[in-house]
């Protein structure tokens, strides 16, 4: 078990290294967005929710696109590991950077709706919690898949990792992404504000988010939510452990 852990925490640590090698635009994207988002959820909380989502978007590229761009990733092949140490140092890797930031923007925006309470302005954490914990389940998702996408030799995710960063023909992706993460969210607050309008199709699902958002102040939202989050990033980590194990290095 000591040897194990060793082993992952080294597979960990060259991924940094590699990482800071050569040119990462991401990063500083990274950095930027993280500071602006922290001011801005400072003056308005809600847009801590905005966070996870974008950042899943940025997170794989970032880690693993210098690998992909001088074409190292044949070097795992040689190392003294087996292939399934690769997918938990990656996965492990990623997640809790992920989980780390997402936390610290949740205790940012604890403290500015503490801040707007003492100011007279009446907010409530509770309206809070489930949109975020919606958002951090969506952006480990989407992380997941570009995860297994990496894993697998997906061309998409190829295509965007060789650059080390963001490309012309690459911005329409994360543009995507921001108007998609948006939207979601603006129709989730719209669910709890009871603003949506009655779509047959999708009133038994409202119907359900509702429910479960006014129970135990949105405690059971957020742990259906969390729990089929972990659930298909479960499901993404068994099969990127198979597909990098059948993958022709």
């Amino acid at each position: 078990m000591k040897n194990e852990s060793k082993r992952l925490f080294s597979l960990i640590r060259a991924d940094i290294i590699m990482m800071n090698g050569g040119k990462n635009s991401l990063k500083l994207i990274v950095l930027i967005m993280c500071l602006t988002f922290g001011a801005l959820t400072c003056i308005a909380p809600f847009m801590a929710i905005l966070v996870p989502p974008l950042m899943s978007f940025f997170f794989v590229p970032m880690l693993f696109g210098n690998e992909m761009k001088y074409h190292s990733e044949k070097m795992n092949s040689v190392l003294p590991v087996c292939r399934k140490d690769v997918v938990d140092s990656r996965f492990l890797l990623t997640i809790s950077l992920y989980t780390g930031i997402s936390l610290l923007f949740y205790v940012i925006m604890v403290l500015a709706v503490v801040n707007q309470q003492h100011q007279g302005i009446i907010l409530f954490l509770s309206s809070f919690n489930a949109p975020y914990a919606a958002a951090f389940a969506a952006g480990a998702v989407v992380i997941s898949g570009k995860l297994r996408r990496y894993f697998s030799g997906g061309g998409k995710m190829s295509i965007t990792s060789k650059t080390g960063g963001i490309r012309k023909a690459g911005m329409k992706e994360y543009i995507r992404a921001l108007v998609i993460s948006g939207v979601l969210i603006f129709l989730f607050l719209l669910v709890f504000a009871d603003l949506l309008p009655s779509v047959p199709a999708l009133g038994f699902i409202v119907d359900l988010v509702r429910v479960l958002g006014s129970a135990a102040d949105g405690i059971m939202l957020m742990a259906a939510v969390l729990t089929l989050a972990a659930l298909t990033v479960a499901y993404r980590y068994v099969c990127s452990v198979c597909e990098y194990e059948d993958k022709e290095l």
